[in-house]
């Protein structure tokens, strides 16, 4: 392993933090990749428009044209990935935007700063893993409720 000066946290942190970028990054692509295979959508709800934006941005995309979709089913799956990915938004943020911190043991790990001032949290390793059980759930429901309708 290269010596690098920052003072990372230990690899399974690291670990927990890379699980959670890649089990979000699937629950957008199991979404955006069945929009192709699904009839009757409204123009904005394509992957080549929407595979750039944020994870809220797609969920509030998704949001808002609910009612452009017909089929009952279809828009039913549409509400609940949009819920999904704005219900995870704040929270992955907090995950990649957080700040490098020491914990009162000494272990490096990040941070985040909440809206009222002074006010702050750390990324634990426990919170990781909970983020990342709630998305594999996520996953697991759109998944079973999939609405590959094509013509």
């Amino acid at each position: 392993m290269a010596d690098y000066r920052i003072p990372f946290p230990d690899d399974d942190y690291l670990a927990a933090i890379g699980r959670m970028t890649y089990a979000i990054g699937y629950l957008e692509w199991s979404i955006l990749g069945d929009l192709p295979q699904i009839d009757g959508l409204p123009e904005a709800l394509t992957v080549e428009k929407l595979a750039g934006k944020t994870v809220a941005d797609i969920g509030k995309t998704l949001q808002s044209n609910l009612d452009g979709v017909e089929d009952s089913e279809t828009r039913a799956w549409l509400k609940m990935a949009a819920d999904y990915l704005l219900s995870f938004s704040n929270r992955r943020n907090a995950v990649l935007h957080g700040r490098p911190a020491t914990t009162d043991d000494g272990e490096p790990q990040l941070s985040r700063w909440t809206k009222k001032p002074g006010e702050q949290y750390f990324i634990t390793p426990k919170l990781l893993e909970d983020l990342v059980s709630d998305i594999d759930l996520a996953v697991t429901d759109l998944s079973s409720k999939r609405v590959l309708k094509l013509g």
